[in-house]
């Protein structure tokens, strides 16, 4: 087959018919070039890829940042890697994530944002924005439950600290108590304890309902069992009747507190004698000019340790009326004792639901638009026809850089069989 040496005039129809010269050519190229661009361009959108969210926190138990076991909030430790296991660890539907890859992403952002009025450069909203790879997820709904569990870890936590808060350490000292009035002191404590938590929980939550009573109603509640309980009737019978929980080991106590106090008594006997007979000898010493002695803090000395005397001899009474009286309580009235510690317990415990059922229920996160965002490239259709434009000018451009020459001379003519 000869080509014919003919020049041919360069026009728009003459260079289509050289570039679509090659037709089987132009497919191939094309339709390859348009699969590996598709499969790189989808790979490399997909590492670029992520989810975002855009939150702020409702948690009236925190105070000024603070949990409630005066932890201070990082906003940024719920991306730790201890807090990331742990949350994986906690549903099987997270077994699949890389949490290494995770934090070595250098896609993974957390941030909190402040926004100014453009007019009064006040503060207009605060908020925290969290970033995450889409690459280490399998799907949107592992990524969604998964970093809504993250961002939830502030509220988790302080559900768990709650729960670790002993509210009953007055109990606890309670049954360690070796006396009554010791005992009843803690129950007073415990009462005035639960009636500051109930108002703080009221301020912090409002009067809200709790299985189906107001937080008002559970102070009255407690109110009105500690008015009925009669401690402080309790207390004076205590006194007037010497009641003790072991007579022996309370009359060995108040026997050396007596010597102990005996003691001091005889030493400022001793001290006194001393002080006037060291008057005595500067008054014989000075017989002939006694109005120059100062004398004074000898006598205000004196006079101290008189009066000290006279409250030490009052104590003793005291002490020996306690002697003469100790008697080990009736059994009713160590039962009444311990049926307001059991009940006190019970307002405890309570309490304790009550405040972590408000923590959990009326705790909250907000976010700013949708729940959870995605960004990402271009979708697989609008990069499948971005790269069949590109294929397809590839082709042309090799089918064109084949037969260029033809855009000049005359195609060669088809032979005839």
């Amino acid at each position: 087959m000869e080509i014919q040496e003919k020049k041919a005039p360069v026009s728009i129809s003459r260079l289509f018919k050289v570039v679509f010269h090659r037709p089987i050519l132009l497919s191939i190229v094309t339709l390859s070039t348009t699969a590996i661009l598709t499969l790189g361009l989808t790979i490399v959108g997909k590492s670029n890829s992520t989810y975002q969210a855009q939150f702020t926190y409702t948690i009236p138990s925190m105070q000024d940042g603070r949990y409630l076991d005066g932890s201070q909030f990082i906003f940024n430790s719920i991306l730790k890697k201890e807090n990331l296991n742990k949350i994986k660890e906690s549903n099987p539907l997270y077994n699949s994530i890389n949490i290494n890859g995770l934090l070595s992403s250098k896609l993974l952002e957390i941030k909190k944002i402040t926004e100014y009025s453009e007019v009064s450069k006040e503060v207009t909203s605060e908020y925290y924005s969290i970033v995450v790879p889409k690459s280490v997820f399998k799907n949107n709904n592992q990524a969604e439950s998964f970093m809504y569990d993250v961002i939830y870890t502030p509220i988790s936590h302080s559900i768990s600290t709650q729960e670790k808060i002993n509210y009953q350490n007055n109990i606890v000292n309670f049954d360690s108590a070796y006396s009554y009035k010791a005992q009843i002191d803690h129950l007073n404590n415990q009462y005035n304890l639960l009636i500051k938590n109930y108002e703080m929980l009221k301020t912090q939550y409002g009067n809200i309902f709790i299985n189906n009573q107001q937080i008002s109603d559970y102070i009255d509640e407690i109110e009105s069992f500690y008015s009925s309980s009669q401690l402080k009737f309790l207390e004076i019978e205590i006194e007037q009747k010497g009641y003790v929980k072991e007579v022996d080991k309370e009359s060995k106590l108040l026997e050396i507190e007596k010597e102990r106090l005996s003691q001091q008594y005889s030493y400022n006997e001793k001290k006194i004698d001393e002080l006037k007979n060291t008057i005595s000898f500067l008054v014989n010493e000075s017989s002939s000019n006694t109005a120059s002695l100062d004398l004074d803090s000898y006598n205000q000395k004196i006079t101290e340790l008189i009066t000290e005397n006279i409250d030490i001899q009052h104590e003793i009474d005291i002490i020996n009326k306690k002697l003469s009286t100790l008697t080990k309580a009736p059994e009713a009235f160590v039962t009444k004792l311990n049926s307001i510690k059991n009940t006190l317990i019970d307002f405890t415990n309570k309490f304790s639901d009550n405040e972590r059922f408000a923590i959990s229920e009326y705790s909250q996160i907000n976010f700013k638009n949708q729940k959870i965002l995605t960004t990402s490239g271009p979708s697989i259709i609008k990069n499948g026809a971005v790269s069949l434009i590109m294929g397809f000018i590839i082709g042309c451009v090799i089918n064109f850089i084949l037969d260029y020459k033809y855009l000049y001379i005359e195609f060669p003519a088809k032979e005839k069989k």
